[in-house]
């Protein structure tokens, strides 16, 4: 007779969208049966439903997705608490605090697997690891080879993603009537429809070239970053800042998007930043798009028609 695997909920919401081969490899090799939540509109209005009005709309859509995964009775649920993955940067305070939100708004929820991202406490990270493994019946060995084969898998697909250097010769072969436009912001903003819309659909049947900062490798973006005057102490922020100061200086780069959130404390000060990047180096066309769960889809469309025909009548006249 078979046995039965235990099932981890796994939201796909927030920093999925980053880390996404490492949970599912790390899963998959300790023996769970992994379950991801619905990335549909009425997982984020289930969200909009439970969470208060000045939490920003990520943390609200999150809350959707961990509700989603209640419902399918999974045994577990993965929810990560980050705090820190290199020397000098954190993230934010809604980020670090997610796990005890959740357990504070949400009843009779399983279990959750509350993982420490910290890099300043490794020891307790690697037990945290095998106590992990443990839930599944997998063993100390089996543990540590799943996390190393995850991170394996995780620097795999980030190099396929930096293959596509924004370099010069990227541009050869651009069609004169393609827009080249880079979309820079929190990840989940950029790769979730739910939150930003179908933004990223919607560039693509206007023409347009998305470039984003998971394609630059992560060497020009710390150069970047290290030129401004102050340092910036949160990790998706430099991230943002970095690549937005590369896309700003590239030649055939002819616009740039911004997407925040409203209520997102390092978006409004990363926003204002990027403008005066935008001033200093480059001039080129800026638009910068503020979401909650008021904005509509007929008003972006205009806003990115709009945009897209400003970009067109710059090139007409520097041409």
């Amino acid at each position: 007779m078979a046995i039965m695997k235990k099932k981890v909920g796994i939201p796909r919401c927030l920093l999925y969208y980053n880390y996404y081969t490492v949970y599912e490899t790390f899963f998959r090799e300790i023996g769970a049966e992994i379950v991801l939540s619905n990335p549909a509109n009425i997982t984020l209005e289930k969200g909009l439903k439970l969470v208060p009005d000045e939490v920003c709309l990520p943390i609200k859509n999150c809350f959707g997705h961990i509700l989603d995964l209640k419902e399918k009775n999974t045994d577990f649920i993965f929810l990560p608490r980050f705090m820190r993955v290199e020397k000098h940067t954190t993230f934010c305070p809604k980020i670090i605090g997610l796990p005890d939100l959740v357990k504070n708004i949400i009843p009779n929820l399983p279990p959750l697997i509350e993982l420490d991202i910290n890099f300043s406490k490794k020891i307790k990270f690697y037990n945290d690891i095998n106590n992990i493994g443990g839930l599944f019946n997998s063993g100390l060995i089996n543990n540590y080879r799943a996390w190393k084969m995850a991170l394996k898998d995780h620097h795999a697909y980030r190099n396929s993603l930096t293959n596509k250097k924004i370099l010069p010769s990227s541009f050869v072969n651009t069609p004169a009537h393609q827009l080249n436009i880079a979309v820079v912001g929190h990840p989940y903003n950029i790769y979730d429809p739910n939150l930003n819309l179908d933004l990223m659909d919607k560039l693509k049947k206007k023409n347009v070239a998305i470039y984003t900062p998971d394609m630059i490798p992560m060497e020009i973006i710390m150069n970047e970053s290290n030129e401004l005057p102050k340092r910036i102490f949160w990790t998706l922020s430099r991230d943002i800042v970095g690549a937005s100061k590369y896309f700003i200086k590239h030649p055939d780069i002819d616009g740039i998007i911004n997407i925040a959130s409203f209520a997102c404390g390092p978006d409004s000060i990363i926003g204002e930043l990027i403008s005066f990047l935008v001033k200093e180096y480059g001039k080129k066309p800026y638009l910068l798009l503020i979401l909650d769960e008021h904005t509509g889809s007929a008003g972006l469309e205009t806003r990115i028609e709009a945009f897209i025909e400003m970009i067109r009548m710059v090139k007409d006249r520097n041409s």
